[in-house]
């Protein structure tokens, strides 16, 4: 083991030193800050911004970034941003031809996507890698999120405290924004605090993009990325510790179906619950946070999509818990492969292997940023899934920013005990930018296990990458990964062990510019395989050619045509009492998907395919529909149809998959979301009902219920068995949160 780890280390060493981080161009961002104008304290937030106090604070100059990068905007906007003794201040007067050309059409808290939008985006730490957005609409609803890796990773569940105000006119809309400096963490040097800010407007009817700074599509996915950002300074803010304190009370009950002691028919133990709790978040130093939680509970998170396994591998399921979010990307160590695969996985903690939620009794997470230092930690206690004692799990994570901020050294180490078990991994991972757009990732982890004395290199996962992130010209990756067959990270996500894997991408992003049809065409080549490391044998590979395109008037899709070899060592159940013997299988398929312009209420994106499928033949449509019938109600379904056949057999598998969404609002405050699923292969339906109402800002009633029903109540019988009970599962649960800040 100590000569991998000194292997390892010495070619992190040699590999930083062979690609030193190159100066910083003008183009990545310019270090020449804007100075913010300090705001009057009269600046009130109702979305009228034709008061005195901001005329004197001069507006933005914003620039096209689609559909044709560089152009001026079509129509006239006016964006502003300032700051106040609390906190940062912006406004938006945006014109249009008529008043129809505004379209506002949720009044559901964090839903978009046929709004037009005004955009604000906050590197508060400079580091060119974190972010916050903050996104107002014409109708004053809010959508928040934070990114992480310089825009590559982004997290729609983090949420913020902050107000949004806005109003629709005859010639177009107005906005404001107001956020705290308390919801934001940054640092002060001698009363002088520097971030990075990019504003944008996005018209739905014009299907256009405006920023401030200018962004090109040289960079990927620019208009999130923070190294492009415009440095700002605000001179005279003091940093605040803040302390916000989050208490909850709960109610409710869960019942769960079981088989009484004879095994002769079903039950439905109930189980009540009266419970309080809460969080504390601490800023230790402006740029340090601490977050304690006791008896922590979720009950207003949404439902996880159903989703249909046609393979023999786990699914990746997102996190959407609200005490994880905050600077997600400080723990993140993924060593995918185009599987999601990681050390860290936060689902791991208060969540049984099936999504059940265990109790957490409580836990603290620290996470900040000191000079070229990220750091994170994290200790939460929960209650063991076998329902008996407690696990502790631990999170250690540090990060070296290496001259340029995009280039850094990090180390991790995660811990997982309980039951007189012990579950440790450690690892190392260094990214460095060796040119302008171009990146080698190199990572290796250790795991230790009580399970398994003998461990060494088999123990271990190693992944090295070069990629360019550009969404313009020539650009590429390559991943070479490999896992040994004793990696366990207990508190992470390995889909598949003991294999080596390889993956290359090749795509070209051609831009035609002004005056063409297409704002672009995209050919690509996607090809993966991995290699068992028992025998060397190539169990899976495939390799998929892409045609991807979007036109100017937001009509996009993609046509893909793939090759895939898959070798299964042993029979593979699907479902519905079909079984793919084991054997090796090359396939072919075709996938061809189309998405309709988001310019009105109505839309929707359709697919098709046609593929082999192990010893099958696999036909799928389809279609996902949304529908804003006003600004109080949407409509959206996700739908597939999906049969499989098996000729030689004389089977038929079902997949289809429904997914149905119905939000209602009677305005920014009042919500009600129902998610109805239905999932063939495993036979049930899932409901989920979440009404909110926010009081204010931080103060929050939810009311809860979920059931899950089997549809086919005879699949699992035998000879003498009850069937399967109609309700599998179904709880309620009334939730009320508040916030007080110091």
């Amino acid at each position: 083991m100590r000569v991998l780890v000194r292997q390892v280390l010495q070619l992190i060493v040699i590999s930083l030193a062979a690609f030193a981080p190159p100066p910083l161009r003008a183009q990545d961002a310019v270090d020449r800050a804007l100075t913010l104008q300090r705001a009057p304290s009269s600046v009130r937030i109702d979305g009228d911004v034709s008061g005195s106090e901001w005329a004197d604070i001069p507006p933005l100059v914003l620039t096209m970034y689609r559909p044709t990068a560089g152009l001026p905007p079509t129509d006239s906007s006016h964006v502003r941003v300032a700051y106040t003794a609390d906190g940062i201040v912006a406004s938006g007067r945006f014109w249009t031809p008529t008043a129809a050309d505004v379209r506002g059409n949720s009044l559901y808290r964090d839903r978009t996507g046929s709004d037009d939008e005004f955009r604000l985006m906050l590197d508060t730490f400079d580091d060119r890698d974190n972010a916050v957005h903050f996104i107002a609409t014409p109708l004053g609803n809010r959508i928040d999120f934070a990114t992480a890796g310089d825009g590559q990773a982004m997290n729609f569940d983090w949420n913020a405290q902050w107000e949004a105000q806005a109003r629709r006119l005859p010639d177009g809309w107005s906005v404001e924004m107001y956020i705290p400096f308390a919801s934001l963490r940054f640092r002060s040097d001698s009363g002088r605090v520097r971030m990075r800010l990019l504003v944008a407007r996005w018209s739905v009817a014009r299907q256009e993009l405006v920023t401030f700074p200018a962004v090109s599509p040289t960079f990927a996915n620019a208009p999130m990325r923070s190294s492009l950002a415009q440095p700002v300074e605000l001179p005279g803010v003091v940093a605040r510790k803040p302390l916000l304190i989050s208490p909850y009370a709960l109610t409710g009950s869960r019942s769960l179906a079981q088989l009484n002691t004879s095994g002769a028919a079903w039950r439905m133990d109930r189980a009540d619950r009266a419970e309080i709790g809460g969080d504390l978040k601490y800023g230790l130093a402006s740029d340090m946070t601490l977050d304690a939680t006791i008896n922590t509970d979720f009950a207003e998170v949404e439902a996880d999509d159903q989703q249909v396994n046609l393979s023999r591998f786990s699914l990746f399921f997102p996190e959407k818990r609200q005490f994880f979010q905050e600077r997600f990307g400080t723990f993140a160590y993924n060593m995918g492969l185009g599987d999601n695969a990681r050390v860290f996985h936060s689902r791991r903690i208060g969540l049984d292997n099936a999504g059940n939620p265990l109790r957490i009794y409580g836990g603290a997470r620290l996470v900040g940023r000191t000079g070229p230092w990220d750091i994170g930690a994290l200790a939460m206690q929960a209650e063991h899934a076998s329902g008996t004692g407690s696990e502790h799990f631990g999170v250690y994570r540090v990060r070296r920013t290496l001259g340029d901020p995009q280039s850094f050294l990090g180390a991790i180490t995660t811990v997982r005990t309980g039951h007189g078990a012990m579950n440790a991994v450690y690892g190392v991972d260094a990214q460095v930018r060796t040119l302008r757009n171009d990146f080698l990732t190199l990572q290796w982890a250790q795991s230790a296990d009580d399970a398994i004395v003998e461990r060494g290199r088999s123990g271990g996962m190693a992944r090295v990458a070069y990629e360019r992130r550009s969404d313009a010209g020539l650009v590429y990756s390559v991943v070479g990964r490999w896992i040994g067959k004793d990696h366990l990270p207990a508190l992470g996500f390995v889909p598949r062990r003991d294999y080596a894997s390889a993956q290359a991408n090749v795509r070209y992003g051609w831009y035609p510019g002004a005056g063409r049809t297409f704002r672009y065409i995209q050919p690509s080549l996607f090809v993966v395989a991995h290699r068992r490391n028992r025998d060397h044998v190539m169990e899976s590979a495939f390799a998929n050619g892409f045609l991807n395109f979007e036109t100017k008037t937001g009509i996009g899709g993609f046509v893909r045509y793939g090759l895939a070899r898959e070798i299964l060592p042993a029979p593979l159940p699907l479902g519905q009492g079909i079984t793919v013997p084991a054997g090796r299988y090359d396939t072919e398929s075709l996938l061809a998907n189309v998405g309709l312009a988001p310019r009105w209420p109505l839309r929707a994106s359709i697919g098709a395919e046609v593929a082999g499928l192990y010893d099958g033949r696999s036909t799928s449509v389809s279609l996902s529909p949304t529908w804003n019938v006003s600004s109080h109600a949407e409509l959206g379904a996700d739908l597939t149809r999906q049969r499989v056949r098996f000729a030689s057999r004389n089977q038929v598998l079902h997949a289809d998959l429904a997914r149905v969404r119905v939000r209602l609002a009677a305005n920014t405050k009042a919500s009600l979301n129902t998610y109805l699923q239905y999932n063939r292969v495993s036979e049930q339906f899932a409901g989920n009902i979440r009404f909110r109402y926010n009081f204010r800002e931080g103060r929050d009633l939810y009311v809860t219920f979920n059931d899950r029903l089997n549809s086919d109540r005879d699949r699992f019988t035998v000879e003498g068995a009850p069937e399967l009970p109609l309700h599998a599962e179904r709880s309620v649960a009334v939730k009320f949160s508040t916030v007080f800040i110091r």
